[in-house]
């Protein structure tokens, strides 16, 4: 027989989850705020003031004047870079990565836009005109901020000096990243989960070596990489091993064509 403490506890966790979901449904449907423990709901009553009305502060904090400007700017880029077709999501892959390029090449969008506070501005606002081009939805929207957010925006987060330099100088090339954290084996524990292993590896006695990075195992493959067919280079998630001791997870740049590489696709998604 159960023991009365487990059934209790189990009543109890039941009460919680059904009372969190009740209450977290109820405040979502009315713009409401949830006081924890004891959950207090603060009704609001008449009409909710719209995001952009002058009423509202999030209009001013936004500066939705300035993002406007620069929508409008964006999308007359956008369409002498690609014409005033809307994109397919039925395109193939390789025409999205092209049109990424082309966007690149074109500088619908410049690194600054995720390094800088005036910048985030731009970037904002490019989403804004990628959403109302119906290209969110399909491949050229997820590479775009793939390629922005995850990769460039890795390694101006975590590089070194000269790997921001060399950037900076292949970003107008066209060249595109992608991002390579969840491995086969993780399941929902992507990222928490790494078994790619970098090992530093001496050569020559003036303390020259190089990383040797593997997948040691089939669990280790990485997987559900956005843009992983068509990129030229990766930031990848690996543990870091030096003098057979591991110093826990670390991102390395991947050459994504160089020898050892093998890249195949999921199939259609």
């Amino acid at each position: 027989a159960m023991p009365p403490w487990v059934a209790l506890s189990f009543i109890f966790s039941l009460f919680v989850t059904a009372f969190a979901i009740c209450a977290s449904t109820q405040a979502l449907l009315r713009w409401d705020t949830i006081h924890w423990p004891w959950s207090h709901l603060k009704c609001r009553v008449g009409r909710l003031p719209g995001l952009w009305e002058p009423c509202c502060g999030a209009a001013s904090a936004l500066r939705v004047g300035e993002l406007e400007k620069k929508e409008e700017e964006l999308r007359l880029k956008l369409v002498a870079l690609l014409g005033e077709g809307l994109s397919d999501e039925n395109e193939s892959w390789q025409t999205h990565a092209q049109k990424l390029r082309t966007l690149t090449v074109g500088g619908y969008l410049q690194l600054d836009s995720i390094t800088s506070c005036e910048g985030m501005l731009d970037f904002f606002a490019g989403h804004r005109v990628l959403a109302s081009q119906n290209s969110l939805h399909c491949s050229l929207g997820i590479r775009l901020t793939v390629h922005y957010n995850l990769f460039c925006g890795t390694v101006l987060a975590l590089g070194s000096e000269d790997q921001q330099r060399w950037l900076r100088k292949v970003h107008p090339s066209g060249a595109l990243g992608c991002f390579l954290l969840t491995e086969v084996g993780a399941g929902v524990l992507s990222g928490l989960v790494v078994e790619t292993v970098a090992t530093w590896t001496w050569s020559g006695d003036e303390g020259d070596g190089y990383f040797d990075l593997h997948t040691p195992s089939p669990a280790a493959v990485k997987t559900w990489i956005s843009q992983g067919l068509a990129a030229d280079w990766g930031v990848v998630i690996a543990q870091l091993v030096v003098e057979g001791e591991s110093r826990g997870p670390h991102v390395f740049i991947l050459d994504m064509t160089a020898p050892g590489v093998t890249r195949e696709s999921m199939g259609s998604k």
